[in-house]
């Protein structure tokens, strides 16, 4: 019966151990898959974030060029307001100087 009950131990034991190798081998095969799902992820991740950033960089440009278009355009009606004012105002200066030099011919 000791017999029987030793062999049922290191029976148990040798099925342990096999159970145990099969457990580490297919922990391995996980972890490799996980590592390589992990890096293709990580690749789609960057890719996707340099497209994003690459998108708002350029709307960010069109944004920049949209904004100095309309100030420059602004200004510029501002400046030809204020130069249509300025002629206005010499053009009247100009008559009178002329009127004195010649007299009201």
């Amino acid at each position: 019966m000791e017999e029987e009950i030793i062999g049922a131990i290191a029976e148990a034991e040798q099925r342990a151990t096999e159970i145990r190798e099969r457990a580490a081998i297919r922990a391995a095969e996980i972890a490799a898959q996980a590592e390589a799902e992990a890096q293709q992820i990580a690749k789609a991740s960057e890719e996707s974030c340099k497209a994003y950033r690459d998108a708002q960089i350029a709307a960010a440009e069109q944004s920049s060029r949209k904004a100095y278009a309309e100030t420059v355009s602004a200004r510029r009606t501002e400046a030809e307001d204020y130069a249509d004012e300025i002629l206005n105002k010499t053009e009247v200066s100009v008559v009178g100087i002329v009127r004195r030099i010649f007299g009201d011919r």
